[in-house]
């Protein structure tokens, strides 16, 4: 994809022209429309979602499947607090409940931990409040992270996201990382 280069842009960006001053508005190539199209319709096909003349939500709907379908790395940091997840925020305008799984992974020298937590979050239009439940997974105890995930809400936007808090582990060097993966409810 590329910015539109017809006669008469300016800087790359449409100009409707001036007639009283003589100069016209951009020429729109054909190729930079097809462009734009296939951009558009590729990314809609491949979410899975077939073209549909008059259908005015499929790009909207293929963002949202590609929202609720990534699972983003956060390198999980020792001995903090309220550290953001980074890339996770759940927005009240696109969804109104959705499941956010996480997996919390430690490598130590003493061998791999693996860690489950899920919570439930159900958006209420009435009183712009989100209710979370946490969905109890249990643990084996030497699976245990000690990592504490808990939920933040925009004050302004409502919008939900997540952070975390990392034990102290003194003396012990790991490698490890956070990922979700958000489903939409409705």
């Amino acid at each position: 994809m590329d910015r539109v280069d017809g006669l008469d842009h300016v800087n790359h960006m449409f100009s409707d022209g001036d007639p009283t001053q003589g100069r016209e508005g951009t020429e729109v190539p054909a190729r930079w429309l097809n462009d734009v199209q296939e951009n558009l319709c590729r990314t809609i096909e491949s979410a899975g979602i077939e073209l549909a003349e008059g259908a005015y939500e499929q790009l909207r709907d293929a963002i949202i499947h590609y929202v609720e379908n990534r699972s983003l790395k956060n390198i999980l940091q020792k001995n903090v607090a309220n550290i953001p997840i980074v890339g996770l925020v759940v927005d009240p305008l696109l969804f109104k409940s959705a499941r956010i799984d996480f997996t919390i992974y430690k490598k130590t020298s003493e061998g791999e931990i693996a860690e489950a937590q899920s919570f439930m979050a159900f958006y209420y239009d009435a009183s712009e409040t989100w209710k979370i439940q946490n969905l109890f997974i249990e643990t084996p105890e030497d699976q245990f992270s000690g990592v504490k995930i808990k939920h933040v809400i925009d004050a302004e936007t409502k919008a939900l996201s997540f952070e975390y808090d990392s034990p102290d582990m003194a003396g012990m060097n790991y490698d490890g990382r956070i990922t979700f993966r958000i489903t939409r409810l409705i």
